[in-house]
């Protein structure tokens, strides 16, 4: 029998307490990370792996987050996921690609991931100081802001010169302020950072090659963003002052004992810096080898949780209640989550300004909950917790893991059966009787299961639940 109750997708709606800015990065090569190291036929070498590529990427997400800005890179492109430290690696960087190449795409880049601001850096496979195409990625962003009621600010760059400057470069570059410049004139949200001159770049030695800036020189470029970002980002929120009681409360609460200092400066940490949610919080305590080894009975575990996350003694109904669930074979974990997961546990972390559960782990629970009808494992929930904050899937990658699993196709459900399952899992409703008979009829047709998956988790309603849950597509 499933522990978690419906509750758990309006916890989400009221757990989000801090929205963050999503930032897209747009441009090409330099956005990416590509370089002629990268082209053999340019005297590079071997490619290097996507995984490997990050530019001013990670020095930038490194900058605002040590600055406690909450940032969301966004972007179809993906490039960075084995750098350490962690950095988010979506972009919209386009190596070898024109001005005008990318305004072809602009407007559908935004559609599917919209943005807030956007930092463009193009212009140097132009081979011109014409900025026409520079013009049509800003109209299509001015068609995009119409049509979806969405404001975006943009900061262009006047762009770094090659390592032997060339003036038509510098040319594009006094026509991009121009246009910047008429741009403010016409009221566009449009601001410009000087690349070229005002990044402190040094012509030569801040290049690995003719073109691309090397690490230091990609250092000096994102200072350059990070300087303008300053001034146009909310700005951080004050630490949450009631972050330390609430750690400290868990202390005394789970272990009986006052906390550390090492422990406590570690909890506030994560907890301030959004990285884990009050639930992470919980679980920590919980497993902990300390809490582990004082070998609690089934009674002093319950009687432990309802002290810690409901802040009460339990009344007898619920303390029977678990007690039967823990010897009928439910697992702790499974009984821990009841209590994470109910409105109690949202109203106590509320109380604190917390956030209680993560919007990631309540859109992994769904897959759990709705296509497989049973409650996340410990092992399964933390695989793809860890997959999602480390940036190895997307929410399309999760629900074809889920679909796709030996447990799902062991279930053998009916095609009308398969169909459901797919509207209340990936659109979040139950299926229209015109859609649904579609679908059957698709499927008696021979369409595949995978491409009816496919063309679900492609939909706009999926797109929406996604962002809902500030999962990558």
């Amino acid at each position: 029998m499933k522990l978690f109750i419906s509750i758990f997708l309006l916890l989400f709606t009221l757990t989000l307490l801090s929205a963050s800015t999503k930032i897209m990065l747009l441009g090409d090569s330099i956005t990416y990370d590509d370089a002629y190291i990268d082209h053999p036929s340019l005297g590079g070498g071997s490619p290097r792996p996507a995984s490997l590529r990050h530019g001013y990427r990670n020095h930038l997400w490194y900058l605002l987050r040590d600055s406690q800005y909450q940032v969301d890179f966004v972007g179809s492109q993906i490039a960075g996921t084995d750098i350490v430290p962690i950095f988010d690696p979506d972009n919209e960087g386009y190596p070898g690609e024109t001005s005008n190449d990318i305004a072809d795409k602009t407007y559908n880049l935004l559609v599917d991931n919209p943005a807030d601001i956007i930092l463009l850096y193009i212009g140097a496979n132009d081979w011109s100081d014409d900025v026409s195409g520079i013009t049509r990625i800003l109209n299509n962003i001015d068609y995009y802001e119409r049509d979806y009621y969405h404001p975006v600010k943009v900061i262009i760059a006047r762009i770094a010169n090659r390592r032997t400057p060339q003036s038509w470069m510098t040319h594009l570059n006094k026509n991009i302020q121009r246009l910047v410049n008429q741009r403010k004139l016409d009221n566009d949200d449009i601001y410009i950072v000087d690349m070229e001159y005002n990044a402190e770049i040094n012509y030569p030695n801040d290049f690995q090659d003719r073109t691309h800036p090397n690490d230091l020189g990609y250092s000096k470029i994102a200072n350059a963003w990070f300087k303008v970002l300053q001034n146009i980002l909310p700005k951080p929120e004050p630490l949450n002052p009631l972050i330390q009681p609430f750690v400290e409360r868990f202390y005394t609460t789970i272990l009986q004992r006052q906390g550390d200092e090492e422990g406590i400066r570690y909890w506030i940490e994560k907890l301030s810096t959004h990285t884990l949610s009050a639930s992470d919080l919980a679980r920590g305590f919980i497993n902990s080898d300390e809490f582990k080894n004082e070998n609690t009975d089934n009674q002093t575990f319950i009687v432990t949780l309802y002290h810690a996350f409901f802040n009460r003694e339990p009344d007898i109904t619920g303390l029977t209640y678990w007690e039967t669930k823990l010897e009928n074979d439910v697992s702790r974990f499974n009984v821990l989550n009841g209590f994470l997961y109910s409105s109690e546990f949202y109203t106590l972390a509320q109380s604190y300004n917390i956030e209680a559960v993560a919007p990631s782990e309540l859109f992994v629970t769904r897959f759990y909950t709705k296509a497989l009808d049973r409650d996340p494992e410990e092992n399964g929930l933390k695989y793809w917790l860890d997959k999602l904050r480390t940036y190895q899937t997307t929410a399309r990658g999760i629900a074809k893991a889920f679909f796709f699993s030996d447990e799902f196709i062991m279930k053998q459900v009916s095609n009308e059966e398969y169909l459901i399952l797919l509207y209340r899992t990936l659109l979040d409703r139950e299926p229209d009787t015109g859609g649904l008979e579609r679908w059957d009829i698709k499927l008696q047709e021979g369409l595949s299961r995978e491409k009816v998956l496919n063309s679900f988790i492609y939909s706009s309603e999926f797109k929406a639940l996604a962002r809902l849950y500030n999962i990558r597509l």
